[in-house]
């Protein structure tokens, strides 16, 4: 589907990426995880597997694999964009700390607990020593964490 685009619209490839969260939002799982894969493919193919189009995207197609429950799928993918993310973006940056929140409420929601702690309590931190104690992400992400049992 993607292949028109190889030339290097960068353009064409946001468009088809919009137009991805859209069918996320319609219920349309399935064909968004065919779009997200051409995505990654293709950004992958123009830009590296490092480069933070690359990894949103494939952040996006981990998500759309555990709605779809494909659960081991998502959760080795998402390990893997957040320490892209961490290498690109470095550990306290926003994008970072998001992926890794997303990670731990994939392993709160198996119901491995012990190990989305310590991922969310160093997500707190991260946003805390960026946002403040104040903001609303601290509280709500602190919240969460009591619930955890941290």
């Amino acid at each position: 589907m993607l292949a028109d685009v190889d030339g290097g619209s960068d353009l064409a490839l946001t468009v088809r990426h919009n137009l991805a969260a859209v069918l996320i939002h319609q219920g349309s799982h399935a064909e968004a995880l065919t779009m997200y894969r051409e995505l990654v493919d293709a950004r992958s193919r123009l830009k590296g597997d490092q480069h933070p189009d690359t990894l949103t995207a494939r952040h996006n197609y981990a998500d759309v694999l555990n709605r779809l429950g494909r659960v081991t799928e998502a959760e080795t993918l998402i390990a893997e964009v957040l320490q892209g993310y961490r290498r690109t973006y470095g550990l306290r940056h926003a994008a970072t700390l998001g992926v890794q929140v997303d990670l731990a409420a994939m392993k709160a929601n198996q119901g491995r607990n012990a190990e989305a702690v310590p991922l969310l309590r160093d997500a707190i931190e991260g946003y805390r020593s960026t946002h403040g104690p104040n903001h609303p992400l601290v509280r709500e992400l602190t919240g969460v964490l009591a619930q955890l049992g941290g």
